[in-house]
C-alpha cells in the first residue's frame, strides 16, 4: 500500500496541473523571500500590508515565468528527483522555435489548458493595482496586456510556440479580473461614503450651534 501511494503521488506531482503548480512553488517562495530581503529588509516606513502585496505580486510574476518559460526544465529536475529522468535531461537547451499560430480558434475547443490560460492571469487584475496603488482600470489593463504580449513574444526563444489563442485568453483573464476589482472598489467606496455621511449627520458636534 505505501508503494502504491508513492506511485500515485509521483504521477499526480509530475503529470497534473496542480502538480505543476507544486513543482514551481519552491521557486516562487524563494523569489518572494529574496525580493522581501532586498527591498524591505531595512525599510520600516512602508506599511506591512503594502510590503506583503508587492512581494505577492513579484512572486506571482515568478510563478508565471516558471509555468510559461521554464516548466520543461523544472519538470525534468523533479523527474530526476523522483527517479524518472536521467541527469543528462535536467538541462533543457533553449532555442528558437519557428512555429506559430495566428488563427484564433479557441472557441472551437475550449479544453482545460485554454481555461487555465484565463485563470493564469486572473490574479493580475487584483494584485497589480493593490501592490502598486493604481487607481486606474485602464492602466491596469494596459499593463496587463503589455505583459501578456511580451511573454507571448518571448515564448519562441524558450522553445515554445507563439499562439494567438493564448494571447486572447490571457487578455480575457486580465480584463475580467480588473473589471471585477474596480467595480468592487467603486461599490465599497460608495458604501464608505454613505456611512461617513450618515455618521456626520448623527454627530451632534458636527451640527452648527445657534
Amino acid at each position: 500500500m505505501p508503494y502504491s501511494l508513492s506511485i500515485d503521488f509521483t504521477r499526480f506531482f509530475l503529470s497534473s496541473y496542480p502538480g505543476a503548480v507544486l513543482q514551481a512553488l519552491p521557486i516562487v517562495l524563494l523569489t518572494g523571500a529574496i525580493y522581501w530581503l532586498i527591498k524591505y529588509r531595512n525599510d520600516t516606513a512602508a506599511p506591512a500590508a503594502q510590503k506583503l502585496l508587492k512581494t505577492l505580486f513579484v512572486a506571482y510574476l515568478a510563478g508565471i515565468a516558471c509555468m510559461v518559460f521554464f516548466y520543461s526544465s523544472i519538470r525534468y529536475f523533479w523527474g530526476f528527483i523522483f527517479g524518472e529522468n536521467k541527469a543528462s535531461n535536467i538541462i533543457t537547451v533553449f532555442f528558437c522555435k519557428r512555429t506559430a499560430n495566428f488563427i484564433p480558434d479557441f472557441y472551437r475547443r475550449l479544453n482545460r489548458e485554454r481555461i487555465l490560460n484565463v485563470v493564469l492571469f486572473l490574479p493580475f487584475g487584483f494584485l497589480y493595482p493593490l501592490a502598486n496603488r493604481v487607481d486606474s482600470w485602464a492602466k491596469t489593463v494596459r499593463t496587463g496586456l503589455i505583459t501578456i504580449v511580451l511573454i507571448e513574444a518571448l515564448q519562441p526563444v524558450f522553445a515554445r510556440a507563439f499562439d494567438v489563442n493564448d494571447l486572447i485568453l490571457n487578455a480575457f483573464g486580465v480584463l475580467f479580473s480588473a473589471t471585477v476589482f474596480f467595480l468592487l472598489r467603486r461599490i465599497v467606496g460608495r458604501i464608505r461614503e454613505k456611512r461617513q455621511a450618515a455618521a456626520q449627520n448623527q454627530d451632534p458636534e458636527s451640527t452648527p450651534s445657534e
